[in-house]
């Protein structure tokens, strides 16, 4: 049986993996195209996120599955909005001659759609009644 330490750090390793690794595309994007209004944002809204769900760990550690689905919500959300402003300023900043579809925006979304399953599973496994 594991104590109540180390659950709450595995906890803890996977909200910051998830935001930070969903995140990241983002902060790395702006700072390419050195754009304070893309990056910015960016490490604000997951710092709050990272504390938003700690906090609401703090207090309902037995709903942590839906935290953590709810978080991998949010980041889908969040990284959906920024999709299409940063694909669009990306081929100009590096001189790519083949435009956006070189950056193929179909399959990204198809992704994000795929984390948004996983993050509603994650939310209907911990909320529906147990059997």
């Amino acid at each position: 049986m594991t104590s109540t330490i180390e659950r709450g750090a595995g906890f803890r390793g996977a909200l910051v993996g998830i935001v930070v690794g969903g995140l990241s595309w983002i902060v790395i994007s702006g700072l390419i195209v050195r754009d304070i209004l893309l990056w910015g944002p960016a490490i604000v809204t997951g710092a709050g996120l990272i504390w938003l769900a700690m906090w609401a760990y703090a207090r309902r550690p037995e709903r942590a599955v839906t935290i953590v689905g709810v978080t991998l919500l949010c980041v889908v959300v969040i990284c959906a909005l920024y999709l299409e402003p940063v694909l669009d300023r990306i081929p100009y900043q590096l001189c790519v001659t083949t435009g956006k579809s070189a950056f193929l925006p179909n399959e990204l979304r198809v992704f994000l759609g795929l984390l948004a399953a996983a993050g509603v599973a994650l939310v209907a496994r911990d909320l529906l009644p147990k059997r």
